[in-house]
């Protein structure tokens, strides 16, 4: 697929460039296997402005995150607005050019050709991502019902794929599809994620607006961190 390239225009654009820029130019130098996901790719692709300062990545090479996450401190250090979160790196496992998903003692390896790298583009700066059907794939990674939003910004890529006469074989995301009813299947605790989830979503909007403020704080994100060390410690291929 040809690059994508998203005019630089709006302040918020130009602080995403040289965000990206000094991302890239510190992985490149240090030699990390890397993915921009989410929905600065996801917007790029499909040409559109960017709507949160936030750059989600994968990190796949487990010998490689330490050494990331250091990197990523200093490239947050030097752009205070940009959010780069790497938590779903723990989901993909890279040795030897072989990927698996990997969650608690759940593993499946996924096709060769599905993490081949695309090159896309803000202003001047070019960095890696998946090709448009992985990105879609990782939606996925959310496990169990996937949250509104993340529904939402789904199905519109996936119709702007369509659009634009984006095609795969649905067989080759066997491994991700796979991946994901037994990662549900085997994880009890998402059992109380979902009926949380649909509690609050259950609310009135002031209600529900007033819990969702207090997850970015620190002792939801430490319980939050504590029930996904425990569902991880509880996913067993042998469970029932």
């Amino acid at each position: 697929m040809e690059n994508s390239e998203i005019l630089v225009i709006s302040e918020k654009n130009l602080k995403m460039e040289k965000a990206m820029k000094d991302l890239s130019e510190t992985f490149d130098a240090n030699e990390i296997n890397y993915f921009v996901i989410g929905s600065l790719a996801r917007n790029i692709y499909m040409g559109n402005e960017l709507q949160t300062p936030e750059i989600d990545l994968l990190i796949p090479n487990k010998s490689q995150q330490a050494k990331a996450t250091e990197l990523i401190k200093i490239v947050k250090g030097n752009n205070g607005e940009i959010d780069i979160d790497s938590s779903l790196s723990e989901l993909v496992e890279e040795e030897d050019g072989i990927y698996h998903l990997v969650y608690g003692n759940l593993k499946s390896i996924t096709d060769p050709n599905i993490f081949e790298a695309e090159k896309l583009q803000i202003g001047n700066t070019k960095f890696r991502t998946l090709k448009p059907s992985t990105l879609l794939h990782t939606y996925t990674f959310v496990g169990g019902p996937f949250r509104k939003k993340d529904w939402t910004n789904a199905l519109i890529f996936a119709r702007w794929m369509k659009q634009k006469g984006v095609v795969y074989n649905d067989s080759d995301y066997d491994a991700f599809h796979n991946f994901g009813k037994e990662r549900w299947k085997k994880s009890p605790l998402r059992k109380i994620q979902y009926a949380w989830r649909k509690t609050i979503n259950s609310l009135p909007d002031d209600a529900r607006n007033k819990i969702v403020d207090l997850y970015d704080t620190s002792l939801i994100t430490s319980a939050r961190e504590i029930f996904n060390r425990l569902e991880r410690a509880t996913c067993k291929l042998d469970s029932d």
